[in-house]
C-alpha cells in the first residue's frame, strides 16, 4: 500500500515538474485571482477591515493618522488605499478588488520563492497553495484585506536568496529596498524578518 501511494506521488510529481513554469505561474495566478473575486464583496467589514475601508476616506477628507484619528499600523495602511480611492474614485469595490489582486500576487510570489528553494514545480506549487489558501490570507481577514507587507517580504526574500547564491550586491540592495517598503505597512512582523535577514548576512559574511 505504501509503495502504491509512493508510486502515485512520484508519478504526479514528475508530471507537474514537466509543466512549463511560465504556464504554471499563469495558471496559479488565475486561480488565486478568480476564486476570491467570486466572493470579494461578501464581507461584514468589521474590526480591522472597517478601518481599512474607512480610514483612507478620512485621509482624503484632510485628516491625518496619529493626529486626527487612531492608527495601530504604519501610514502605508491608509495612504495606499487613499491613493486607490483618489485614482479610481470613492468605490469600496475597487479597493477590495485591488486587495484581491495583491493577495493573488502573494500566491504567485510564494510559488516563485518555493521554486527558488526547492527548484521544482511540485513543491513550489504546494508551498504557494498552502500560503494562499491556509496562510496569511486565511487567518488575517481574508483576501480582501491589504497584504502588501507580506508581498514585499516575499519579493525581498526571493532577492535575498539570489544574493546568498550569487553574492550580488544589486540583489542585496533591492532586497533591502523591498523590506524597507514593507515597514510602511507593518512593524512587528517586518521587524522580525529584517532581524532574520540581518543575522543571515552577518553569518554569511564571516
Amino acid at each position: 500500500m505504501i509503495k502504491i501511494v509512493s508510486d502515485i506521488f512520484m508519478a504526479v510529481k514528475e508530471k507537474v515538474d514537466k509543466i512549463n513554469p511560465i504556464l504554471l505561474v499563469m495558471t496559479l495566478f488565475m486561480i488565486f485571482l478568480l476564486l476570491p473575486l467570486a466572493t470579494y464583496n461578501r464581507t461584514s467589514a468589521g474590526e480591522d477591515m472597517a478601518e481599512y475601508i474607512n480610514n483612507p476616506l478620512r485621509v482624503i477628507n484632510g485628516e491625518l493618522p496619529y493626529r486626527d484619528f487612531w492608527l495601530l499600523f504604519p501610514p502605508g495602511e491608509v495612504f495606499l488605499p487613499a491613493l486607490i480611492y483618489r485614482v479610481f474614485g470613492l468605490n469600496i469595490n475597487i479597493l477590495l478588488i485591488f486587495s484581491v489582486v495583491i493577495s493573488a500576487f502573494v500566491g504567485l510570489f510564494s510559488f516563485l520563492l518555493g521554486r527558488s528553494i526547492f527548484r521544482d514545480n511540485f513543491f513550489a506549487s504546494i508551498a504557494a497553495m498552502l500560503v494562499f489558501f491556509n496562510g496569511i490570507t486565511r487567518w488575517y481577514l481574508g483576501y480582501t484585506y491589504i497584504h502588501m507587507y507580506f508581498l514585499l517580504l516575499l519579493i525581498s526574500t526571493l532577492l535575498f536568496i539570489k544574493y546568498l547564491r550569487n553574492n550580488g550586491a544589486i540583489e542585496l540592495f533591492l532586497a533591502g529596498i523591498f523590506i524597507g517598503l514593507a515597514f510602511l505597512f507593518k512593524l512587528y512582523v517586518v521587524g522580525a524578518a529584517f532581524l532574520a535577514l540581518f543575522l543571515t548576512i552577518f553569518i554569511h559574511s564571516i
